[in-house]
């Protein structure tokens, strides 16, 4: 459980306080994109530091897939924007 924290408004923002605002608890609609996305982007820039490496070390020979999954990096980082704009979309029903 999270404890209280307080934003310099003079309250608390407590889970209770946050749960009975009306999001819901559970995860929202672009949460499990960001994570997906952050996971992707991770792999991928893994696999560029891989691909990078023959710049560095003349004598390691790689395939050109390495070149091809290094670009799961842009591909992360748009799940990741896709992310961003439903939570966003969401957010905003929900105030309306």
């Amino acid at each position: 459980m999270l404890g209280a924290r307080s934003y310099g408004l003079g309250h608390a923002f407590t889970v209770r306080a946050w749960q009975a605002s009306g999001v819901k608890s559970d995860s929202p609609h672009g949460d499990r994109l960001l994570r997906a996305g952050l996971v992707i982007t991770i792999i991928g820039l893994g696999c560029a530091l891989v691909a990078l490496t023959p710049l560095f070390l003349p004598e390691v020979r790689l395939s050109g897939v390495w070149w091809f999954l290094s670009m799961l990096t842009g591909v992360g980082l748009a799940i990741v924007i896709i992310g961003l704009l439903r939570s966003s979309r969401a957010r905003r029903e929900v105030r309306r």
